[in-house]
């Protein structure tokens, strides 16, 4: 992924922060991920409207939720595709115990439904 990267900068905060990206860099890095082929854009747009809610809550003109019952669903959605993306980017490591304990959280969540 360094290999993407346009200038030195870049590199250097990839290398450094890639890891632990602050909630302004995530859509910046899930573009940088799709160039080698791992489309998340969508599961990081998910994710920062989730962020939002967490902040704003119900607020008109500040969250796109006006239901409990949305935010879960896209919740549900987050969890759903995190998986995805282990399972298709990430399976020739051991994540059969991550795996199992996505599938008993959806279990959890999709119960409250």
């Amino acid at each position: 992924m360094v290999n993407l990267a346009k200038d030195d900068q870049e590199k250097k905060w990839i290398k450094e922060k890639a890891h632990v990206v602050p909630t302004h860099g995530m859509y910046g890095l899930a573009q940088m991920l799709k160039r080698i082929g791992i489309d998340v854009i969508n599961l990081v747009n998910y994710a920062l409207d989730l962020h939002e809610y967490q902040y704003n809550g119900f607020e008109p003109g500040f969250s796109k939720y006006t239901k409990k019952e949305q935010v879960l669903e896209d919740l549900i959605t987050v969890v759903k595709e995190t998986k995805k993306a282990i399972d298709s980017h990430f399976a020739k490591y051991e994540v059969k115990e991550v795996s199992q304990r996505i599938d008993e959280l959806l279990k959890e969540l999709e119960g409250g439904k």
